[in-house]
């Protein structure tokens, strides 16, 4: 019997261990947000939409010098793989540095901010989420090294222990009439202890001298990564921003609040596989084919997965949102569905950047974040200004469903002409699409069926969790069968439970 190559059983290994670690980061994750939405339930209800519009204003206003924070030097270190303990202290010293800079930018931002915006409640919130990034910088070094050494299981610890303490803390201070404050003031705390946690983890030794020559040459990569994380908070940020500067605090509260319910899907799925995928796809950096063809499985994975969420979220926003949150989060529940849309591109986006990194194409990624960001902000600007929030909204959509592809076709530039990389993208997205509007008609359908009466949005809410899933799966299980197989091959004891496409239970 023929023995797998030593090439096939690396594969295997790197395909097995990144698997894991995206279970487990997915796993702390949904545990998260598990305690995140109720969380969210109550500060719904404890405050109110212009609580959430001052907080959405406060992270836009920092957004810009937050930026010295996103130097990309994480990135860099998991390249060095071998070489991490030689850069190591360079990268302590500059990111330490780069966050004090930040935070100080922040604080000297207050004043533009309360002008722009036309408000002083800012201060106080600023000041806190300032002091907020010099903690942070502590913790990028030893994180760095959990990540290139594939410790998902910790990093998941970590985040789990850091998002529920966070909420907890914030409910709490609603509960005490913190308003906006409950939302800010829990950061430095968590912050400090995951910067405690991940040093007593993965110890580092880092000596006085600062090496301040490297950080030069560190300097090289993390200045292309500075104006891509410049370029992206632009886009980001873009809309809440240009909102607050043209509408109410209340307005862009609704808006921010849709967005973050919808958020909670891209950062279960995405965010975690972003953060096992590139340290995954940077072994591979030296064989562009299969480094291509191993984001292709992970991106059909996640798109499976992902987008039947993100248009269940749309299909679902109205009962959802006067269901658990109130009626006065009316905008917020016409906002959903779009930003729902929006959501189910950028899940493959976060991975597509990856792609990229890993490749050591930086440039690539600049050039597509300058050419996307500078075609999209004067048409939205222009939008805002003259048609208000739902038809801006609109614009972020199209924005997301024409760059995304794009990029993820860049990325793939070792697979083959445009056409054959348009044809993979399009087999990503289209497949979980068609067969996700297929399993949600039956319910959008009702919607128009059951009368407004008490209790129709919970008739609603239930017979889609009965009907939806089990649609999709049944034709996911038909149309796409390997992409199936390749999720439940890494679901663990649960996987090796469920029958697979074409193989009995158990079945080796």
């Amino acid at each position: 019997m023929q023995q797998p190559s030593p090439s096939k059983k690396s594969e295997a290994s790197l395909s097995h261990r990144t698997s894991r670690g995206f279970l487990w980061m997915v796993g702390q994750t949904v545990g998260s947000k598990f305690f995140g939405i109720i969380g969210q339930i109550f500060l719904a209800r404890l405050l109110s939409p212009r609580d959430f519009g001052l907080v959405a204003m406060t992270y836009n206003a920092v957004a810009v010098p937050a930026l010295l924070r996103q130097t990309g030097i994480p990135q860099i270190l998991v390249q060095k793989q071998g070489r991490f303990a030689r850069w190591a202290n360079a990268a302590f010293w500059a990111e330490l540095a780069l966050g004090i800079a930040g935070g100080l930018c922040m604080a000297a931002a207050i004043p533009l901010a309360t002008q722009i915006f036309h408000t002083k409640k800012l201060i106080g919130p600023m000041l806190i989420v300032a002091s907020v990034a010099p903690i942070n910088a502590l913790s990028t070094v030893p994180m760095s090294s959990l990540s290139l050494n594939l410790r998902f299981r910790e990093i998941a610890a970590i985040g789990f222990a850091y998002n529920v303490l966070a909420m907890l803390l914030s409910v709490a201070l609603a509960f005490m009439g913190w308003g906006v404050y409950s939302f800010v003031a829990p950061l430095p705390v968590v912050a400090a202890l995951r910067t405690i946690s991940v040093w007593w983890l993965a110890p580092q030794k880092i000596r006085l001298d600062a090496q301040p020559r490297r950080w030069v040459l560190l300097a090289g990569d993390s200045a292309t990564l500075l104006a891509c994380g410049g370029l992206s908070t632009l886009s980001t940020m873009a809309l809440t921003t240009l909102l607050g500067v043209f509408a109410t605090p209340e307005i862009v509260g609704q808006i921010f609040f849709a967005g973050n319910l919808v958020s909670q899907v891209v950062q279960v799925l995405a965010t975690n596989l972003a953060g096992v995928l590139f340290p995954a796809l940077s072994t591979l950096k030296k064989e562009p084919k299969r480094q291509a063809a191993a984001f292709l499985r992970a991106a059909r994975s996640l798109a499976l997965a992902g987008i039947p969420i993100c248009i269940a979220s749309a299909v679902m926003a109205r009962p959802l949102v006067f269901q658990f949150f109130g009626t006065k989060w009316q905008l917020a529940a016409v906002a959903m569905p779009i930003s729902a849309v929006a959501a189910a591109f950028t899940l493959v986006g976060g991975p597509a950047q990856n792609l990229l990194q890993a490749q050591g194409r930086f440039r690539s990624l600049l050039l597509w974040y300058a050419i996307s960001t500078t075609a999209y902000l004067p048409i939205l600007f222009v939008i805002v200004q003259r048609f208000g929030a739902i038809p801006a909204l609109l614009a972020y959509a199209a924005y997301s469903a024409i760059s995304v592809p794009w990029l993820m076709a860049i990325g793939l530039a070792p697979t083959g002409q445009w056409a054959v990389r348009l044809a993979s993208v399009t087999k990503v997205i289209g497949p979980p699409v068609l067969m996700a509007c297929t399993a949600l008609a039956p319910v959008a359908l009702l919607q128009y069926l059951v009368p407004e009466v008490r209790g129709h949005y919970i008739v609603q809410i239930i017979t889609a969790l009965a009907t939806a899933p089990a649609i999709y799966l049944a034709l996911a299980w038909r149309f796409c069968p390997k992409e199936v197989d390749e999720l439940l091959s890494h679901a663990g004891p649960l996987g090796r439970l469920l029958p697979r496409p074409g193989r009995p239970p158990n079945a080796e």
